[in-house]
């Protein structure tokens, strides 16, 4: 059986079980769990069964949907231990025993989320106040210097622990990530799972991705020590536990054994000193001003070394203020070792709010704010990266082609070949690698070649008239009307095909053709501007009448346009 763990934003948990192929999710009435906040559209998501699998799907809500941090378009299949975010919301999966088909259940009420009632079967009904009676839940307790004492109970099913708030367990530490790990709670079995966390997670000293847990495991996240107490285990922190220095210097028990030691080797080096001193003579050391110098000199390195750290892990948290704050406080001697970070992160602070105003106009579908945004942002950006992984530019950019692709092919059919020009430009400045717009723009016809072709002809019946005599009259000769000259409109068919006009290239071969039908770079212009415009059948005979060295080459133009001539 599949369960829905549904909890709000005040951490009231729900369990729904999941006893339909289909259910609807929103905040309007009639959908099978209605979500009452104002954050969740009217018809948000659904969630389907099918092959065994589950999947929930985006209906083109305005607030989106997330699943484990990251915001999903369209399908997705979820999982057991997948955190699904809708508004104020929490989805989580959870799976018991075998699953049973809806259809073979007898039904009765249920109450919703908010209130009003659905029908499930009896079976499912006692299985679902089950969960009413739970055994002891599990803990972590804090073992560290850092946290010491802090108990963590692991009272939900599925709980993410990180620094941030919007975390289920939030632990405030530079070593912790955003997001550090998930802990599944299956059966009273617990798992942990890292995030990929910067620092990871280990379990008694191994580090692991996936692990179970089990009674007294010690668990580091960073410099932060974990104990793992089962459900039932008698474990008192005050009787039981050993408090460790992980490291970042807060621990006490460890900075009281290092505090004894110093002064047990400070003192036998001064008896020594002595000793030694009684026995030589006068000496020049250290006055207390070098002595006071040297200290103030290792103390200021070790905080510039401290910052170096700070910096490195707040551009990992891509936290730029807190790296420009840092920058400010190194001396001149230690900025080269923090390397290019302090140089990019004013620019990066930049590029960060563009791309989340891009993302912004992109979801209010507001595509060419969307598109200039996204293109401004440079390639040396850590966000250009994810720019072209982001499924917000990927929606805007075909969105927007696709509404200019369509305006195109409505102005191509009225020979309107100018103002498609003007289209497939636009297109060409917010999506320069496209090439669809342009080839449609390029398969225009001018409208008063159109008109020209359509019009009838009509057939004029001339009189001959006899000759007049020359020697009776005076008049010269008409002159014969000159010939176009082929190499003149070869020449404007080559330049129109370079500048990409292949419409214009076309028109202007067929001319010359007429006057010498065997002209062969006329054929190759002719062949090659129709592969740009996909005109398989017009590329085809221009192919078929050129000579082999230049079949060869047209046959490469075209295959790079996915067209193979035979």
């Amino acid at each position: 059986m599949i369960k829905l763990i549904i909890e709000d934003d005040e951490g009231k948990t729900t369990v729904v079980p999941l006893i339909r192929d289909e259910i609807s999710i929103g905040r309007k009435e009639g959908n099978t769990i209605r979500l009452t906040e104002r954050n969740i559209s009217r018809q948000h998501a659904r969630l389907c069964r099918g092959n065994g699998a589950v999947f929930i799907e985006d209906l083109q809500s305005y607030n989106g949907i997330r699943v484990n941090g990251n915001r999903i378009s369209g399908r997705v299949a979820i999982t057991e231990g997948d955190r699904v975010q809708i508004g104020d919301y929490v989805i989580g999966l959870k799976v018991e025993g075998a699953v049973k088909p809806a259809e073979d259940a007898a039904t009765t009420e249920l109450p919703r989320i908010d209130g009003d009632t659905e029908r499930i079967s009896s079976a499912e009904r006692m299985a679902a106040m089950d969960t009413a009676i739970k055994p002891p839940r599990a803990r972590l307790v804090c073992i560290s210097a850092n946290f010491a004492g802090r108990e963590v109970p692991l009272d939900k099913p599925l709980m993410v622990l990180g620094r941030t708030d919007d975390n289920d367990v939030v632990i405030n530490h530079r070593s912790i990530s955003r997001h550090h790990c998930r802990l599944v709670e299956e059966n009273s079995r617990y798992t942990i799972v890292d995030l990929q966390s910067a620092n990871g997670v280990r379990v008694n000293g191994e580090e692991y991705g996936k692990v179970e847990l089990r009674r007294g495991d010690q668990i580091d996240l960073g410099h932060v020590r974990l104990r793992f107490v089962g459900p039932g285990e008698d474990f008192v922190f005050e009787r039981d536990a050993t408090i460790y220095d992980t490291g970042d210097g807060g621990g006490p028990s460890r900075a009281v054994w290092i505090g004894l030691i110093a002064v047990a080797l400070g003192a036998a080096a001064f008896f020594v000193w002595q000793y030694l001193d009684s026995r030589r003579g006068p000496d020049v050391g250290l006055t207390d001003s070098q002595e006071q110098a040297a200290t103030s000199v290792h103390r200021q390195d070790k905080t510039q070394t401290e910052l170096l750290a700070k910096i490195e892990q707040a551009s990992t948290n891509e936290a730029w203020n807190e790296v420009i704050s840092f920058c400010e406080k190194l001396d001149d001697s230690h900025r080269p070792q923090a390397g290019p970070r302090c140089e990019n992160a004013p620019k990066e602070l930049r590029w960060k709010k563009v791309f989340e105003d891009a993302n912004g106009k992109a979801g209010e579908l507001k595509t060419v704010a969307a598109l200039e945004l996204f293109n401004g942002i440079p390639a040396e950006s850590v966000y250009a990266t994810k720019r072209d992984e982001s499924a917000a530019f990927k929606n805007a950019r075909e969105q927007f082609l696709n509404q200019k692709v369509a305006e195109i092919a409505s102005l191509v059919r009225r020979g309107a070949c100018d103002d498609a020009d003007k289209r497939a430009a636009e297109v060409r400045k917010l999506i320069a690698d496209d090439k669809t717009a342009q080839a449609k723009a390029d398969n225009c016809t001018p409208r008063e070649a159109v008109s020209a072709a359509s019009r009838p002809r009509v057939r004029r019946v001339v009189r001959k008239r006899p000759k007049p005599d020359a020697s009776l009259s005076d008049q010269e000769p008409t002159p014969e009307r000159p010939k176009e000259d082929p190499k003149a409109i070869l020449e404007t068919a080559r330049r129109a095909y370079v500048a990409g006009h292949h419409a214009q290239a076309i028109n202007a071969a067929r001319r010359v053709l007429a006057i010498e039908s065997g002209s062969q770079h006329a054929l190759q212009i002719l062949g090659a501007s129709a592969c740009y415009t996909n005109n398989v059948r017009l590329a085809t005979s221009a192919y078929q009448r050129l000579n082999a060295r230049l079949k060869l080459l047209l046959k490469n133009v075209c295959s790079r346009n996915g067209i193979e001539l035979q």
